[in-house]
């Protein structure tokens, strides 16, 4: 079932990456020049592969963000976690949020995660996660994350967060 283009607060429209295939480099390229490669890849390839067998509706949803069309941010809602061994009871995951620097403090990230918490309470997903290196929180204390715990992982002091879902 078909998403399709959602418009939303301040000029924003939303769109699931599965159904802007053309996106993907974009994307892959913003994640990997931000956080590296996933480990579970050995190559871009692999992942540019992984990205492009998502099935729609189905999670992991990797949610763009346009104006006028243009890609300007991406988020994704996803099971589980690269810290599933800390955390094994916090199944739901915000993850993935990426404003390219040139766009950032327009409140793209803030529409994105807004539309993240809707999205997941339209799947019955009452609590949501996420991990920061912001150890105040930064933008996601804000818009209503509460810190949970403060780990040490792969030389990274992190900050992992919930927020209910209303």
């Amino acid at each position: 079932m078909s998403m399709g283009l959602i418009r939303e607060r301040a000029q924003f429209d939303f769109m699931p990456l599965s159904e802007r295939p053309d996106a993907i480099p974009q994307v892959a390229r913003w994640w990997c020049d931000e956080w590296g490669l996933p480990q579970r890849h050995e190559s871009m390839e692999s992942y540019l592969s992984e990205l492009a067998s998502l099935k729609p509706g189905k999670l992991p949803i990797h949610l763009l963000a346009l104006s006028e069309r243009n890609i300007v941010g991406v988020a994704t809602l996803k099971d589980q976690s690269a810290l599933h061994k800390l955390f094994p009871d916090f199944q739901y995951w915000l993850s993935g949020v990426y404003v390219p620097p040139a766009l950032r403090r327009r409140g793209i990230a803030t529409a994105l995660c807004l539309k993240m918490v809707d999205i997941a309470k339209t799947r019955g997903v009452t609590r949501l996660h996420l991990v920061t290196e912001v150890l105040d929180g930064g933008l996601y204390a804000k818009i209503g994350w509460n810190p949970i715990r403060q780990v040490h992982v792969d030389d990274l002091d992190l900050l992992v967060m919930a927020r209910d879902v209303p």
